[in-house]
């Protein structure tokens, strides 16, 4: 029985597919793997404590080791008015940990470059993890570490 007016079923599908097509109608698949990613960063210190609240008398909750890459959830101040640095880290449901002890990184893909032309072409070149060292035949005086959150060969 037809009686020229939309039911509601027939209303809920086509609302549902336009709808749908307002969200698939801007993906690309370059856009998609340059989605924003969240805030995450590198421990620095031999040993990083994730603390109950923003504060260095904040109860011990665990800890991190070196190079562990960490969500970030938001940024907060905390301690005391006198600290040098009140900035702090929450990670998450599991605490607050001192961002003087973390490096900012991101994780970020590369889109495959499919040719290069004779004449040569400028880019940049990125790797996962590399050390900053202060001489070539000394590497004990490591200065500085990048890590881009990726530990295989395979990334």
């Amino acid at each position: 029985m037809q009686t020229g007016i939309l039911s509601r079923r027939d209303f809920l599908k086509i609302s549902g597919i336009s709808l749908l097509a307002l969200f698939v109608y801007d993906l690309e698949p370059g856009k998609a793997m340059a989605a924003p990613t969240t805030m995450q960063g590198r421990v620095v210190y031999n040993s990083l404590i994730v603390r109950n609240s923003p504060s260095f008398s904040g109860g011990r909750v665990k800890s991190y080791q070196r190079d562990t890459i960490l969500e970030i959830s938001e940024q907060v101040f905390g301690g005391v008015k006198s600290d040098y640095n009140r900035i702090w880290y929450r990670l998450g449901n599991e605490g607050f940990v001192y961002s003087g002890g973390v490096q900012p990184v991101s994780t970020s893909r590369n889109v495959p470059v499919r040719e290069i032309p004779e004449t040569g072409v400028l880019g940049e070149i990125t790797i996962p993890y590399a050390d900053a060292v202060w001489a070539i035949n000394h590497p004990l005086y490591v200065i500085a570490s990048t890590l881009s959150g990726c530990r295989s060969s395979t990334c």
